[in-house]
């Protein structure tokens, strides 16, 4: 058997919805099946002055939860703007002062994960994104030449891409009837790493981190109404999960 269940979300957390609207349910019959709350209807007005609320909100962020964000805004201000920020929007209903706490956790997390170098690079496999892997040699050994932070980096690109070939989540390229992205999960793929070991575990954690990144960003149906998980736990062991 699989295990079904949806999910709006940004890359920090998920959120399971729990209020029906009657209009919902009218524009997508699925609504009234999952429990979702409606968006509100995206006017410009209605942006413009959700935005402004947004950014006077991140102002009144602790130091200890505006640290990420703020580095993200010296260092790659085109990452973060206002569609970077309405994902985190919608996340939340258009709740400002939410969104902003999301968007705080979620670049200290980002820089966590990714770390100085990487984390303020696009999130993609390209040759400048945050997965990139320009000074690895032919055979796949990290080039003696780099330095000690770029031999970091390598491994940390490497450890990552190993988590992503293990496909414990994967996007289907395919949408339910009201628009959500449908994704596959198998939990007997995480037999494939060494759970005890501290780069791999942040790999697979990386690897996840990218692929709910990879169906959000751009896909304003998604980022509204979310994504359904459907889940084979049949081959799945409990000495495979990872409880951390």
């Amino acid at each position: 058997p699989c295990i079904t269940m949806t999910m709006t979300m940004t890359m920090t957390s998920t959120t399971m919805t729990s209020v029906t609207s009657e209009s919902t349910a009218d524009a997508d019959p699925t609504a009234a099946i999952y429990g979702q709350r409606p968006q509100p209807d995206e006017t410009p007005d209605f942006l413009t002055e959700r935005h402004a609320a947004l950014l006077n909100e991140l102002d009144k962020l602790p130091d200890d939860k505006s640290t990420g964000w703020s580095k993200a805004l010296e260092q790659c201000p085109t990452l973060v703007g206002e569609e970077h920020r309405l994902m985190f929007l919608r996340c939340e209903l258009f709740n400002a002062e939410l969104a902003a706490q999301r968007i705080g956790n979620y670049w200290n997390r980002r820089i966590e994960l990714f770390g100085a170098n990487r984390a303020f690079k696009p999130l993609n496999l390209g040759r400048d994104g945050a997965l990139s892997s320009v000074h690895s040699s032919d055979d796949g050994n990290i080039n003696e030449l780099c330095d000690a932070s770029e031999k970091h980096d390598e491994s940390m690109v490497q450890h990552t891409l190993k988590g992503l070939s293990l496909g414990f989540v994967r996007p289907t390229l395919t949408h339910d009837s009201g628009g959500r992205a449908i994704m596959f999960a198998d939990p007997s793929r995480l037999s494939g790493y060494n759970k005890k070991d501290d780069a791999q575990r942040l790999g697979v954690a990386r690897a996840m981190w990218y692929v709910m990144h990879s169906i959000l960003e751009g896909n304003h149906s998604v980022q509204k109404i979310g994504v359904v998980m459907i889940v084979y736990p049949h081959n799945a062991k409990v000495s495979v999960i990872d409880r951390k």
